[in-house]
Order: structure tokens, then C-alpha cells, then sequence
């Protein structure tokens, strides 16, 4: 009899093992970065598995963090890791998994990078379109006046706000360059980047979170200067980091929309920190 529950914490070793056989490339130390509950107590849930009997058959991943909005906490819930038996597809097995991982109230459930599938399933249940767009800028020759200076680590960021400060310290030992952006009249701005070669080799400089949209609008250009190499460089970003004011180089329309099940927040305050895409070091699509 199949069986569909949520992963107990004794479990994460054995469904390491099993998303690292079947899941493919991603090295098998990184897989305990989404079963490990970093951001939550680590004794909380982390997936729902599928068993027949004492077989593992499925796994549906859900990174549960506690992160801060405006002065408040919020969860958050990032699906990831999605698989199943190839026999046991359509069979409504998956519908139970994620309902199973969305059941909780007061959270807001998101998608950051969904396949054909796991997107008509979402769009299915109600899920709303989160982004649709990405923003391109390339290098360009204009004057700059803004300050952009790298963070070495969450000490170096004194004159942020404390949620800014929060988001570095909860980032610690990931894969990120996080940046604090002054201009020429003393606002400032912390974005969180990586970097990821794409296509023939182009260095893409990717926006994972910033602090303040309207400020980082207004600077996005001299940051663009600031960072991207005179040649196969670029800087990206979904839409909605920034306000309706900006001006990119270029509109690339996603393929699959990022959705999400909101629960008091908006789409601007969902960015890539906190999710799959950090701990596993993803390209983002």
C-alpha cells in the first residue's frame, strides 16, 4: 500500500541518498543543505516522502524559513526537489505530496523554479503568477556617483537595517556576494548576488535579494558598471526587485512563471534567498 507522509527528521540521511541517485548532478553533500531546517528549528519538517511498505518511492521537498518583512518574521515555504517513481506518475500521488507540504496555515508557499510539469500542477491548484519577466543590463560608459563596496562578512555591514543584517548572518557559508550600494545622497541598499556562466560563457550576474527597491532602481545602473567586466557580462534579475521606473538593456520573457500561494506578503518581498536556489547552488532560470 502506497502511503504518503511527512519525512521524519531520522530520515534525512536515507533521503539524501535517494535524491542524490535519482536527482543527478548535484554533489551529495549538497542535498543535506534543503533537509537540514537551516533557517527553522531542526527538528521541524522538510518534505514528504512516499512509501510502499518500507520502500521509498518519493520525495517532495519544502525549505521552511522564518525571515524578515518590513520589521516582521514571516515563513516561508520553497518547494524542491520533486521526485517520483516513474510507475507511480499520474496517479495523483504528486497532488497528495504538495498538498501534504502546503497544508500548513500562515505560510506563504513559493516556486522558484518550476518544470513543464510541476508548473501545470501549480497553476491546477490555484497557485498565482509570481514573475514572468527577467531584467537584463549590460556595461555601459555613463558617470557613476554611487559607492558600490563587497561585504567579506555580516560584520561589515554595521550601517544596514537589522533585517539586512539578519539576511547576511542567515546566509553564512553559501554561495553569495552580497554588496552594499551607497549614492550620491546617502541612501543606501544591500544586494545579494552570484555569478553563473551561461550560454557561450557569459558571465551572468545574478540578483538573488535587494533591501530597498526604489533605491536599488535608481542605482542599478552604476551597479552594473561597477561590477560586470567590460565583455561577456551581464547583470539579471526578475522584475519585480525593482519599480516600474527602471529602465533595463533588455526584457526576457520566462518560459515557465514563478508561482507562489501567498499568505501576507507580496511578490516583491520573494527573492531567491531562503530557497533552492542558495542551497543548492542553482543556476537560475
Amino acid at each position: 500500500m502506497l502511503t504518503v507522509r511527512w519525512a521524519e527528521p531520522g530520515e534525512r540521511g536515507r533521503v539524501q541518498r535517494y535524491l542524490f541517485d535519482n536527482m543527478g548532478k548535484i554533489p551529495f553533500e549538497r542535498w543535506g543543505n534543503i533537509l537540514d531546517c537551516r533557517w527553522i528549528p531542526e527538528d521541524d519538517r522538510y518534505g514528504a516522502v512516499v512509501m510502499e511498505g518500507d520502500e521509498l518511492c518519493g520525495f517532495l521537498g519544502i525549505v521552511f524559513a522564518d525571515r524578515p518583512f518590513d520589521g516582521s518574521i514571516h515563513r516561508t515555504g520553497n518547494i524542491t526537489s520533486w521526485y517520483l517513481e516513474k510507475d507511480r506518475r499520474r496517479s495523483g500521488l504528486g497532488q497528495e505530496m504538495l498538498g501534504l507540504v502546503t497544508s500548513l496555515p500562515d505560510v506563504t508557499y513559493v516556486a522558484t523554479s518550476p518544470n513543464p510539469r510541476s508548473g501545470g500542477l501549480l497553476a491546477k491548484v490555484g497557485w498565482t503568477v509570481l514573475e514572468e519577466r527577467r531584467f537584463v543590463w549590460h556595461r555601459s560608459d555613463e558617470p557613476s556617483r554611487t559607492e558600490v563596496r563587497r561585504i567579506a562578512s555580516p560584520r561589515g555591514a554595521g550601517e544596514l537595517d537589522a533585517d539586512s543584517r539578519q539576511v547576511l548572518a542567515d546566509h553564512a557559508g553559501l554561495n553569495i556576494e552580497p554588496y552594499v550600494l551607497r549614492g550620491a545622497d546617502g541612501e543606501t541598499c544591500l544586494v545579494v548576488t552570484y555569478v553563473k556562466l551561461k550560454g557561450a560563457g557569459v558571465a551572468h550576474h545574478e540578483i538573488l535579494h535587494v533591501s530597498d527597491r526604489p533605491v536599488f532602481t535608481r542605482l542599478v545602473r552604476d551597479f552594473a558598471n561597477a561590477v560586470l567586466a567590460p565583455a561577456n557580462a551581464v547583470l539579471s534579475l526578475d522584475s519585480r526587485f525593482v519599480t516600474e521606473q527602471a529602465m533595463p538593456d533588455e526584457i526576457v520573457r520566462l518560459e515557465i512563471p514563478r508561482t507562489f500561494k501567498p499568505c501576507g506578503t507580496e511578490p516583491h518581498h520573494i527573492d531567491f534567498l531562503y530557497s533552492e536556489v542558495v542551497l543548492l547552488d542553482l543556476k537560475i532560470q
